[in-house]
């Protein structure tokens, strides 16, 4: 994967199709299918979820998936809302971008 590669996990797929299924006067379908389409997505594996747990910090399932899935590849950064989320990349060594958090 090219190092400046926008990319996410397939569980970011679930995330917003589910989010959007929650909130649908908020979040159209069609914005869903263009934020994905603007992604390389990248299988979770089965060491993501064996490393997840590990991590540290108090994260929640899906958000240790995600950054346990930006570790194998070698992320530089992330873009994250949750301020658990956030630490732990950072103490992982992945920058973080936060839009409305910092």
């Amino acid at each position: 994967m090219a190092s400046d590669t926008l990319a996410a996990s397939h569980l970011l797929r679930t995330e917003l199709r589910c989010a959007a299924n929650r909130r649908p006067e908020d979040i159209r379908p069609e914005s869903v299918a263009d934020v994905l389409s603007a992604l390389a997505l990248i299988d979770v594996e089965s060491s993501d979820l064996t490393t997840a747990p590990l991590l540290p910090g108090r994260l929640r399932s899906a958000d240790a998936i995600h950054l346990a899935t930006a570790l194998r590849v070698d992320a530089r950064l992330m873009v994250a809302y949750d301020r658990e989320l956030c630490a732990a990349a950072n103490r992982a060594g992945i920058s973080v971008v936060s839009p409305g958090l910092y």
